[in-house]
């Protein structure tokens, strides 16, 4: 079959969620080689954002050989997880059609996002991944691996919060982003949020079902490799959510890589640089070695150096 050559495709429908049509952009490498993918979940607590908000990263992504495709998802007013996790299970369905016709490699594909995303990456990869549930997605399509941006990844009441006296701030554009018509104006609290993502009222949230929620409570030893990526001014997601993340899966003996980026706040622009799409890349490149021409099987991980 032949293969697109336009390297950026916006719109393409991919599935259907709680509030209708769900669609993804996809950004292609220019390279005639079957690329590896990552599925990519944009932040907004859960409640709101664009997956075409962050063009630059994505394109950097693609710029150094990895095809983005960043996905419309379920926010959780309209349909508390697991919908989310049927997004992506669409997503991967989708990449695993078209691989042909975009020059995708499903053998080769990761689960990634910032904020909010990241922790919907992260919780869905590992749920798809633990015991070897396979049954769960499409043979052909393999989660490899999984990147995280500056992401909660413990939402129980012992979680990492931002201390307010710390000097780190919540940059202006979030603090002045429009909260969504649903909550009359009014930004709702991290329980109400919460209370959405498990589909429970604020007096049903407890910690037992937040752990069940909570990425670092889920760690097993089918866990894909991962890269965790945060800054240390972080206002919004206390840098101790990765580093805590990190060192549980450390002991766990998981292959996971934590990467600091001194200075930088949530969303900041040091995670849209040249530099950090390449250290992104050069880990999924690692992390998903592509099969020889006459290996029809996976090649084993190699660590990330």
């Amino acid at each position: 079959m032949t293969t697109q050559h336009k390297k950026f495709h916006k719109a393409l429908r991919y599935g259907t969620g709680a509030a209708g049509t769900l669609k993804l952009d996809l950004y292609r490498p220019d390279n005639p080689q079957q690329a590896p993918v990552l599925i990519y979940l944009h932040g907004g607590a859960w409640i709101t954002g664009l997956r075409d908000e962050t063009p630059k990263r994505l394109r950097n992504l693609a710029a150094h050989g990895i095809a983005v495709a960043s996905i419309d998802y379920d926010v959780v007013q309209d349909a508390a997880f697991p919908a989310q996790l049927s997004n992506i299970k669409d997503a991967l369905a989708w990449v695993t059609a078209h691989a042909d016709e975009y020059n995708l490699d499903p053998q080769r594909v990761a689960l990634g996002g910032a904020s909010a995303g990241g922790h919907l990456a992260t919780i869905s990869a590992l749920l798809l991944t633990e015991n070897g549930a396979s049954d769960e997605i499409d043979a052909a399509t393999r989660i490899g691996a999984i990147v995280a941006l500056f992401t909660n990844f413990d939402l129980t009441s012992a979680r990492p919060k931002p201390v307010h006296d710390s000097g780190f701030t919540v940059p202006a554009f979030i603090a002045n982003s429009p909260v969504p018509a649903y909550f009359g104006g009014l930004p709702p609290t991290p329980a109400f949020r919460q209370a959405l993502l498990a589909g429970v009222s604020e007096e049903e949230l407890n910690d037992e079902i937040l752990s069940k929620l909570s990425p670092i409570h889920r760690l097993h030893t089918n866990t894909p490799p991962m890269l965790i990526m945060h800054g240390t001014a972080d206002g919004v997601a206390p840098v101790a959510q990765s580093m805590n993340f990190h060192d549980r899966a450390q002991r766990l003996g998981l292959q996971a890589e934590l990467r600091l980026l001194e200075g930088a706040n949530h969303e900041g622009p040091e995670f849209d640089t040249p530099e950090t799409a390449e250290y992104i890349a050069d880990f999924l490149t690692h992390a998903m070695p592509a099969a020889s021409p006459n290996d029809h099987c996976l090649q084993p991980t190699t660590s990330h150096k």
